[in-house]
């Protein structure tokens, strides 16, 4: 019977190696932010402006919601709040995130509210020194911050893209059905 060779555990990339893949990952996940915001102004104006024709054109025709059916109603109104969590939900998109930050003395700098936190000049030089020393652990706090902000982005636009072809789609089945 012959004995079972398992292959040996590679070993640990270099320290140069991982801090150039954290990098490239961050800027990647910077991208993905960017595409997120960019998704989210474009759908944001989409959604305002549809909601300032929508109003214009019913404003023009004295149109009361009361006037509708009580099924119309609930579609209207349903649409309506849609609409308003769809702008919001954008706009919650476009906000920058995390402007607190946790850094206090002796721990690296990973964000820039980190460096106004410093209370003098000779604590931000040492905690530059400190940051320079290691730089792949700063880098690993700011890689899993920058990639939470990118999903909750991600999760705003698409969530604020589905409540404005809700609305969309309501408001108008609402008109219809009177």
């Amino acid at each position: 019977m012959t004995a079972v060779r398992r292959p040996p555990t590679p070993p640990s990339p270099p320290a140069d190696t991982t801090t150039d893949l954290a990098l490239r990952l961050l800027a990647e996940t910077r991208k993905e932010i960017s595409q997120a915001d960019t998704k989210a102004a474009a759908l944001l104006t989409v959604a305002a402006a549809s909601a300032g024709i929508t109003v214009t054109v019913l404003a023009g025709r004295s149109h009361q919601p009361a006037a509708l059916s009580a099924p119309a109603q609930l579609l209207w109104w349903t649409g309506c709040a849609a609409w308003a969590a769809a702008l919001l939900l954008l706009l919650a998109a476009i906000i920058p995130r995390r402007l607190h930050s946790p850094w206090r003395r002796g721990h690296p700098l990973t964000y820039f509210a980190d460096i106004r936190r410093a209370p003098d000049a000779h604590a931000l030089r040492q905690a530059l020194v400190d940051t320079a020393r290691d730089p792949l652990t700063p880098l690993i706090g700011e890689l899993g911050t920058v990639a939470r902000i990118a999903t909750v982005k991600h999760r705003c636009v698409h969530a604020g893209a589905l409540c404005h072809i809700t609305a969309i789609l309501l408001i108008p089945m609402a008109l219809m059905a009177g």
